[in-house]
């Protein structure tokens, strides 16, 4: 079932073609999913990088947690593995474009644990 989730936040720039979020599956290690996104988590600029997770098919999403306060645009996620039969303590690796000046200045990679 697919629908608008207006929890989220809507990329700024709708015009540009491309993807501006990231969404990856991790195991949970009870067969299910845990789903991970990553975006610019502000309003008004191409700004905030954020993480968000959901232990329910995308049907609710925890608190965002930043990732980089500046200039952000387009990320991309890799699931790095789970530890015993949650997903809680799973590594993502997350690469992003950021900077200081603008949102283009450089690319980087986190990893990012998992805590729910």
């Amino acid at each position: 079932n697919y629908k608008i989730d207006l929890m989220m936040t809507s990329p700024i720039t709708p015009h540009w073609t491309g993807i501006v979020a990231a969404v990856t599956g991790v195991a949970n290690g009870t067969g299910g999913v845990t789903v991970v996104y990553t975006g610019p988590g502000s309003t008004t600029a191409r700004a905030n990088m954020t993480m968000r997770v959901s232990t329910t098919d995308g049907a609710t999403w925890g608190q965002a947690t930043t990732i980089w306060p500046g200039p952000a645009a387009y990320s991309d996620l890799a699931a790095m593995g789970s530890s015993g039969r949650s997903a809680a303590g799973a590594t993502v690796a997350v690469i992003f474009e950021n900077g200081v000046t603008t949102f283009a200045d450089r690319v980087s990679v986190q990893l990012l644990s998992i805590t729910k």
